[in-house]
């Protein structure tokens, strides 16, 4: 059985007005993750990495855009996994941008730590 790096699932999280609405209303929490990651994977590392009980996992891959450069070569951007988690209600995390930034730092330390054990 291959050893599951939890630093290496939860990428970073997704800072915009939909993430911060499904936070405040919803108790939802949007990061994206590594292309590989299956939903338990995911809800795995969000409960060991944050201490949160995980509720559900929702997960959407979003495939890279073509695109055009100046000198008309084309090329696609990388595709995206992310996650829409969903925690108990008593777990709230706050969507201010302080509590925003705590998860952001929280996820590059631990990545930090991680790559630098090895």
């Amino acid at each position: 059985m291959a050893r599951v790096d939890f630093f290496n699932i939860v990428k970073s999280p997704r800072m915009t007005d939909k993430a911060a609405f499904l936070n405040k209303a919803q108790n939802k929490i949007v990061v994206d993750v590594d292309l590989n990651a299956n939903k338990k994977d995911i809800k795995k590392a969000m409960e060991v990495l944050f201490g949160i009980e995980v509720l559900s996992v929702n997960t959407i891959r979003i495939k890279g855009k073509k695109k055009k450069s100046a000198s008309r070569f084309e090329y696609f951007e990388k595709d995206i996994k992310k996650a829409i988690v969903k925690f108990k209600y008593d777990q709230k995390m706050e969507s201010d941008s302080n509590s925003i930034e705590q998860l952001s730092s929280s996820i590059d330390g631990n990545f930090e730590k991680n790559n630098t054990e090895n």
